[in-house]
């Protein structure tokens, strides 16, 4: 497992740091990981893999953090509609925001040269590969050992 980062994904419009210069934004923790990888030579892991679970059904309590006012994607009116099928709602826009993500160049500092430049980080998928899972299952059994 030392080889693998497994995050439960939040996503998260905005890219831009906040005041306390921070990002909820989880796939700048991705970007984090190829910059250390490609400027300082550090051990990356080589699958870097979000768990997306979203039912692929009509819901009644899933915790909404999008439509709250710290994130404020989403209006709280879709809240409603989000509760019909989080899946079909959130899906599709999280991946395709990814691909938009992943294909923008983003600044890298050259590691022999110190100078800046721009790489897509396509360019490191052989270095750690970037996955997502989906789980809409509808629901979950778990046994607990006594």
């Amino acid at each position: 497992m030392s080889r693998w980062i497994v995050h439960n994904f939040i996503f998260c419009g905005s890219i831009e740091v906040s005041q306390r210069g921070t990002t909820n934004n989880k796939l700048w923790y991705y970007y984090g990981t190829l910059v250390n990888h490609y400027t300082y030579h550090r051990k990356t892991p080589r699958y870097y893999v979000w768990l997306l679970v979203l039912p692929n059904r009509e819901v009644r309590r899933y915790q909404l953090w999008d439509v709250t006012p710290e994130y404020n994607l989403f209006h709280p009116s879709l809240g409603r509609l989000i509760y019909q099928n989080p899946y079909l709602f959130y899906d599709h826009l999280i991946k395709s925001a990814v691909r938009l993500f992943i294909s923008k160049r983003h600044d890298f500092k050259h590691p022999h040269t110190n100078r800046w430049e721009r790489r897509s980080l396509i360019e490191f998928q052989d270095v750690c590969e970037l996955d997502f899972i989906t789980c809409t299952a509808n629901y979950v059994e778990g046994k607990r050992s006594i």
